[in-house]
């Protein structure tokens, strides 16, 4: 599976789980580690910073295959809703 295919479920699923909209926050970073066949089952673990950061690894079993860090945009940081 794409690499970007796996970085737009994650971040759907983590929009979705948060209940905020995501897309106007940056990907700092991502790795890819592992690949993933199509329809293959992924988990999606993350921690939230109060800092404006969500660090975020999806996994299939035990193998991770991605991981990544998304940064609110500036204004969110402040205090503003993002």
């Amino acid at each position: 599976m794409p690499g970007v295919v796996l970085l737009d479920h994650a971040i759907a699923a983590l929009a979705a789980t948060l209940a905020r909209p995501l897309h106007t926050w940056r990907l700092g970073s991502a790795k890819f580690l592992s690949p993933v066949a199509p329809g293959e089952p992924l988990d999606l673990a993350y921690d939230a910073a109060a800092g404006g950061t969500i660090r975020f690894t999806l996994r299939a079993g035990a193998r991770d295959v991605a991981t990544g860090v998304l940064s609110a945009p500036p204004a969110a940081q402040d205090g503003a809703p993002a």
